[in-house]
């Protein structure tokens, strides 16, 4: 191999070259369907992308974790958690009441899903879509190189 790649390279330049694992990352279609489906559940619902988003990884997510253990974050109870923009947050039943009388939540920390590998992507958007079909949205759930399968199909 190093000979192929001797031959292949100009031997008049310096090159550098970096060797990493692969990740298994997710594509970009599988991230701009998750967000179209998003974007029209919003729509159909009422709620904000945010809003519908935190909501499916507080079902379907990740845990964030800290030597195997969950994260958490206590807030104000009166703080509506799913439309925060900076954290997503799952929901428990364990409450403080603070010296200002104010009620407050802990709350797990999920992982966003930026840093979900393409099996932890995939159950993120599986569960969207049964939320979808769940909620009797008229919203198309199949991608389009599922439709384009469908094109001229005749029972």
């Amino acid at each position: 191999m190093m000979q192929l790649l001797k031959a292949a390279l100009d031997p008049t330049k310096e090159w550098e070259c970096v060797v990493r694992e692969k990740r298994n990352r997710r594509g970009l279609n599988a991230n701009s369907y998750y967000w179209a489906l998003v974007g029209k559940l919003a729509k159909w619902s009422g709620k904000s992308d945010i809003y519908i988003h935190n909501d499916m990884i507080e079902h379907y997510g990740v845990e964030e974790e800290q030597e195997g253990e969950p994260v958490y974050m206590m807030l104000l109870e009166s703080i509506n958690y799913k439309e925060l923009s900076y954290a997503h947050l799952k929901w428990t039943n364990n409450i403080r009441y603070g010296d200002n009388g104010k009620v407050y939540r802990a709350y797990k920390i999920m992982r966003g899903s930026r840093y979900y590998d393409t099996k932890e992507f995939s159950r993120l958007v599986d569960g969207l879509i049964q939320t979808i079909i769940g909620s009797d949205a008229p919203i198309e759930t199949m991608t389009p190189a599922e439709l384009a399968t469908l094109k001229g199909y005749e029972p």
